[in-house]
């Protein structure tokens, strides 16, 4: 545990540092983890289901799909299906957000960094991979990467058999690590060393497939390996579309156990077929569901209260407020943890917070909502920003009525989705509007 951050704050410094934490580290688990399913969906826990899709086949071949809406705590599940099957898998979990541009997203990209992730995790795991193995690796990579420097032919790492020996995983690492670093500078040149990679995903494939066979060999016996790749759900609509629908084989056919992120608002498209045929399984998070179509508090209204005063303790924030903060974030957990924040950064915040200083922090989050709400760049055709705002209107008014908006699949509900205005509630897939932006059609004066 990091210093100064056991247990539940008490102060306004605590407070902030608890709502900065993002998703729980394993370190972490004991202290601040809080078991959501009964919140979510009893009946489909998404640990649970990935755990028995793993047990259930064995070949070591899975290819699955994690989705929720951002900041429902997916990552937090993830860091815990770690630590609950750590003796049964030799768990390699990364986000491309740390490792790579999200900007100029490509599906051979993402390979290449799990081949980076995957050597990187077998060398400080002191795994024994055969040197023989990995030659094949590491002279397609120098042969793919020559170049010309001052007339002279060279290649990335060292050339020809230079790694073989001691260290040679090291000088794998190397080589990967310098074309990953190439990746984050996102360089536009036609002739860079990893696009000469992107032109032969065929062959990167084929060696990615020799690299996790060799690694596999290296575990102990009856441990197996999965790859966990996060925050691909942090992607804009078209670039989504790019990674998962126009390169769906590529990322399929990737090999060994994967995990992926993926934005929930692909399985609200049309192409959501496409998915479903390439990969092994696509499996929800749902947001926690705080309050019942009867607008009586249901089960999760507790368990985000749980999760609040695990970050900070009950004699920092007032009863009546974590209710207010509850009931207006609508179970989405990075709503209320901004909130939260922003309500012990005011220059008249004292400890207990009070219902005033989280009034402040969800008139801030309200305003944001303004400008979430707006329409991707390259806007698709035949959808204007009045079309939002009447689908939430319409969405609203059933909603308050008490009755279910069942999802639609088209572009104004994927563009909902993505800023949190719409939230995807139970595996049902009923969709209620945001409390805040109900709040904001209230002051538009287009709902009573």
């Amino acid at each position: 545990m990091t210093e100064g951050m056991a247990g539940p704050a008490t102060d306004l410094r605590g407070v902030r540092r608890r709502c900065k934490m993002g998703a729980l580290e394993r370190h972490e688990l004991q202290d601040f983890f809080v078991e959501t399913t009964a919140g979510r969906d009893p009946e489909r826990g998404l640990r649970h289901l990935l755990q028995m899709k793993l047990e259930d086949e064995p070949s070591g071949e899975l290819k699955l799909l994690v989705y929720g809406h951002g900041g429902c705590g997916k990552s937090t599940e993830l860091v815990k299906l770690t630590e609950e099957i750590s003796d049964s898998f030799f768990c390699v979990p990364f986000s491309v957000q740390d490792e790579m541009n999200l900007i100029d997203i490509r599906a051979e990209d993402i390979v290449l960094i799990m081949m980076e992730q995957l050597v990187s995790c077998a060398e400080k795991g002191g795994l024994e991979v055969k040197e023989a193995d990995l030659q094949p690796i590491y002279d397609f990579f120098v042969e793919t990467t020559k170049t010309e420097v001052d007339g002279r032919e060279s290649a990335i790492g060292a050339t020809g058999n230079a790694g073989v020996g001691t260290g040679f995983l090291s000088s794998i690492v190397k080589l990967l690590v310098e074309l990953k670093s190439e990746i984050k500078l996102s360089s536009n040149q036609s002739e860079t060393r990893v696009e000469k990679v992107r032109k032969r995903p065929g062959e990167l494939l084929a060696h990615a497939r020799i690299l996790v066979n060799s690694v596999t060999n290296a575990l102990p016996e009856g441990q197996r390996l999965l790859m966990i790749v996060e925050d691909l759900d942090k992607l804009d609509i078209a670039s989504a579309r790019k990674v998962f629908i126009e390169n769906a084989s590529l990322l399929a056919e990737a090999p060994g156990n994967i995990i992926y992120t993926i934005p929930i608002f692909t399985f609200h498209s049309n192409d959501a077929g496409i998915l479903r045929q390439k990969f092994s399984a696509d499996i929800a998070l749902p947001m926690i569901k705080p309050i019942g179509m009867d607008f009586q508090r249901a089960e999760g209204f507790e368990i985000i209260r749980e999760i609040l005063h695990r970050r900070v303790d009950p004699s920092a924030i007032e009863e009546d407020a974590v209710d207010l903060l509850i009931e207006k974030t609508g179970g989405v957990l990075q709503h209320a943890f901004e909130v939260l924040h922003t309500a012990a950064s005011m220059n008249s915040a004292t400890v207990p917070l009070k219902k005033e200083h989280i009034d402040f922090g969800l008139q801030r989050k309200r305003n944001e909502f303004w400008s979430e709400i707006a329409l991707p760049r390259p806007a698709p055709e035949d959808v204007t920003e009045e079309d939002l705002y009447d689908r939430l209107v319409e969405y609203a008014r059933k909603q308050l009525a008490g009755e279910k908006n069942q999802p639609v699949t088209n572009e104004i509900n994927q563009i909902l989705l993505r800023s949190c205005a719409l939230v995807e509630y139970n595996t049902q897939r009923w969709l209620g509007v945001h409390p805040l932006v109900i709040d904001n059609l209230r002051e538009l004066g287009r709902l009573s």
